[in-house]
């Protein structure tokens, strides 16, 4: 007997109803907790976490304030202020107003990250401790300071090696002339070729006589020379092209490898000019950092930053200390077991609750990035 299927059809707006019920569960996340709970029984892995977590956002605060400096610069009213200097004097000063970090914004942000620096600094220090090594933080003067050029990793690498390649594969003058030689010789060899294939064989009664060996002998002789001088004529044509396209390659490699360095070694000498104003500037923040900041008071864009840097750290950190337990497979199970789950769980909150309100945030390409960056440097005259 045939069964008649009930067919359950959702109301409007139930799977985004859903959605949003799943996304505030994670309304009070806090990384920290979560990298706490799932990996406190662990403190090999634990420790470096949160060590990792510090410098990134040690890293955060110094790269907030510089975003406050240059916001403020952007936005200021060129009648009141005529020079970067005097702006950059004065910036303490305009900062010790509480009023700016009343409210959502730049200000408010960096206060909120030097609040949570010192209770994440603690937390690794206390990590440390249970993993018997000694944690020593360092100031935001000190990473400013030892702030280096720091050269292309292994990924920019390989993109400048493939940008290189598909360059020096582009037409020019040059690699056509070497191109059409390339095709001629290939074109000869060919011929040739099919010339030596269409001699005759040597029994082949157009040989008679009794020189009809040596006949058949004089013309394969001829044949074969022109199809070996044929075929060294390719392979100098392909060699000569070849090397030519792996010169330009080279060349276009080079370049953009001296590009890259002289662009991150400008941002550093740009960076210690202005250091004695990002530290007033995070002075002036300190004063007004929350005691009771909370991860979440960050705007969400930042939340999502940090939470996927620490999906990534815990992965490198897995892997440092799969060197350490190399002889005991039993107890490094159970780390591998506790990095899994938490990044399971990070994972989660970046689909559920980040993704879903980050959604309309610009993707921008570092190249974007590095633009606007030379656009403010350039504002303030600090190129």
């Amino acid at each position: 007997m045939a069964t008649k299927t009930k067919t359950h059809k959702l109301a409007t707006g139930t799977i985004e109803a859903a959605v949003k019920q799943v996304a505030t569960s994670y309304t009070m996340f806090d990384i920290i907790d979560l990298l706490d709970e799932t990996m406190a029984e662990q403190p090999a892995l634990h420790s470096r976490v949160l060590e990792s977590m510090c410098w990134m956002i040690d890293s955060s605060c110094i790269s907030q304030a510089r975003t406050v400096l240059f916001e403020r610069w952007k936005d200021i009213d060129p009648e009141e202020v005529t020079d970067f200097d005097g702006f950059c004097q004065d910036i303490g000063e305009e900062l010790s107003r509480s009023s700016h970090f009343d409210f959502d914004g730049d200000e408010k942000t960096l206060a909120t990250l030097l609040a949570l620096r010192t209770q994440w600094h603690d937390d690794a220090y206390a990590a440390a401790g249970a993993d018997d090594r000694d944690y020593k933080s360092k100031s935001l003067r000190e990473q400013m300071e030892q702030e280096k050029a720091q050269k292309p990793n292994v990924g920019t690498r390989a993109n400048y090696r493939k940008m290189a390649q598909l360059e020096a594969a582009g037409r020019s003058t040059l690699t056509d002339g070497l191109m059409n030689t390339l095709v001629k010789a290939r074109g000869a060899l060919d011929k040739a070729a099919k010339a030596l294939d269409n001699l005759p064989d040597e029994h082949d009664p157009i040989y008679t006589g009794d020189n009809a060996a040596l006949i058949y002998a004089d013309e394969f002789s001829n044949l074969n020379a022109a199809w070996v001088s044929a075929k060294a004529k390719v392979e100098q044509a392909e060699l000569e092209y070849n090397t030519t396209i792996e010169n330009k390659e080279q060349r276009f490699y080079d370049a953009y490898m001296e590009a890259d360095t002289a662009a991150s070694t400008q941002r550093i000498e740009s960076n210690k000019r202005l250091m004695p104003t990002i530290l007033e500037i995070l002075r002036a923040a300190s004063k007004h950092a929350p005691a009771s900041a909370k991860f979440n008071d960050l705007p969400e864009v930042k939340q999502k930053q940090l939470t996927t840097f620490a999906v990534g750290v815990i992965e490198r950190c897995k892997v440092d200390v799969a060197k350490k337990y190399a002889r005991q497979p039993i107890a490094f199970a159970h780390i591998a077991e506790a990095a899994y789950l938490c990044t399971q769980k990070l994972n989660d909150v970046i689909r559920v609750k980040y993704n879903s309100s980050c959604e309309l945030e610009l993707v921008r390409t570092q190249g974007s990035i590095e633009h606007e960056r030379g656009q403010k440097r350039k504002a303030c005259s600090i190129d």
